[in-house]
């Protein structure tokens, strides 16, 4: 039965609600709630940076989780305990109750994330027509970016009487999102979550492993921006801390806006993979700002062009899987690409701690971007060129068809060293006070 306008819209500000809750306030607002930890003694930089690995951690493993228990329990149900879990994540933060006791809240927080953003989109285009995909994901991901714009706006003026109140700001707003988009993610069961996902055929797969690779690609390249340009601008440009935070909110604008633009937009008029190929160039735009030139501002628009790009990869990704894979694998597909987003974040993260351990500079991270971006550019581009295959597979190996959980089994262990070697990194001394960081 063809949805109604009311339930169109229902479903578009419901999943923007559980985005902006997931991401912008159980995820990422750890990062400028920092400053009122380390103010108040509950952690220090080496504790904070292995609470990261733990976030990162959890992410991953959820991401190969989230299709085994979609199968079992219903997408919906899935996407409800995620969420209830970010509510616990974001009240228990409030209490200071040591490094551990913190380090478990954000274990949770890495849970919701994966689980919201692999199962959302998988919930919000069932029943939806083809032609109105890519409209409804890109919407959906705004919630992330305004997420992102309202916790760095929140939180400043929450935290007077420490972070706990900061905390519990972001758990409120979690609980109120949470409920807001309950009837959302009912525990219906749908035909194509309780089928074992189908092999895919040739031509589809070689397609999806291309552009798996250049998305896992694109994330280590996101790292300079996501995660150090405040820094970059502090360190290296001389902006006094306020106004190099400006350059996370340019960073959610650009969130918030890559999904209408990009999804919505542009692979409404060009097609799906056109639409992904020119995301990694906004991205490669962003990258190529900061090396040609010093002025702040420019700069601080580069954050917003990585963010576009960043968040208008992530609905065109999925509703790519959605195309390649069909329905039945939808969600496996696009929990591996979730995944392997999570572990090129973690990778490009350890790079850029082991530059400056050698004594390299921000500038240097940024050209290490430059490099992966362009190896992202060709790939996506190869995909653009690529037909759909028709043909079955009939092998089984994790290139030639069979059981997709396949890869998993290959994709684990890798996850796993990933996870150890961030951790190591993590409580190790380096050369990180010697580019201000931390």
């Amino acid at each position: 039965m063809p949805l109604t306008r009311g339930q169109y819209l229902y479903r578009v500000f419901a999943g923007m609600a559980c985005l902006l809750a997931a991401v912008g306030f159980v995820r990422y607002a750890y990062a400028p709630l920092l400053p009122a930890m380390f103010h108040a003694k509950w952690l220090d930089p080496t504790s904070a940076a292995y609470i990261g690995a733990v976030n990162f951690g959890a992410n991953l493993i959820a991401a190969l989780a989230c299709a085994r228990l979609a199968r079992a329990f219903t997408a919906g149900r899935v996407a409800r305990w995620s969420l209830l879990l970010g509510v616990i994540a974001t009240t228990g933060d409030a209490l200071p109750l040591g490094t551990w006791w913190i380090a478990l809240c954000r274990l949770l927080a890495g849970c919701t994330a994966a689980g919201i953003i692999i199962l959302l989109p998988v919930i919000a285009v069932r029943g939806v027509a083809a032609r109105h995909r890519s409209v409804i994901a890109g919407l959906l991901f705004t919630g992330a970016g305004l997420g992102v714009v309202i916790a760095s706006l929140a939180i400043p003026v929450s935290i007077g009487s420490g972070p706990g109140g900061g905390w519990l700001v972001m758990g409120g707003g979690t609980l109120l999102c949470t409920l807001f988009a309950w009837p959302l993610l009912r525990p219906t069961p749908d035909a194509s979550e309780q089928q074992k996902p189908a092999a895919v055929c040739s031509g589809n797969r070689a397609a999806l492993i291309m552009l798996l690779l250049s998305y896992g690609l694109f994330a280590v390249c996101s790292v300079p921006h996501s995660i150090f340009l405040s820094a970059y601008l502090h360190h290296e440009l001389g902006l006094p801390p306020p106004q190099a935070a400006l350059a996370y909110i340019s960073f959610g604008i650009g969130l918030t806006l890559g999904g209408p633009v990009l999804s919505s937009g542009l692979a409404k008029c060009v097609g799906l993979r056109r639409a992904a190929a020119a995301s990694v160039l906004f991205g490669t735009a962003a990258v190529a700002i900061v090396l040609l030139t010093r002025d702040v501002t420019l700069v601080i628009v580069s954050g917003g062009l990585l963010g576009m790009a960043q968040m208008g990869m992530v609905p065109i990704g999925s509703l790519c899987c959605l195309e390649l894979a069909g329905p039945s694998g939808h969600a496996v597909w696009w929990g591996r690409f979730t995944a392997t987003y999570t572990l090129g974040v973690t990778a490009g993260t350890l790079m850029m701690g082991a530059m400056f351990g050698a004594g390299l500079s921000y500038i240097d991270g940024f050209w290490m971007a430059a490099g992966f971006n362009a190896v992202s550019v060709v790939l996506a581009v190869v995909v653009v060129g690529m037909r759909s295959g028709q043909r079955p597979a009939s092998r089984v190996d994790w290139t030639h068809g069979g059981d997709p959980h396949d890869v998993d089994r290959h994709l684990a262990p890798s996850l796993g060293v990933a996870c150890c070697v961030a951790w190591r990194r993590a409580i190790q001394p380096n050369g990180a006070e010697r580019n201000g960081i931390g």
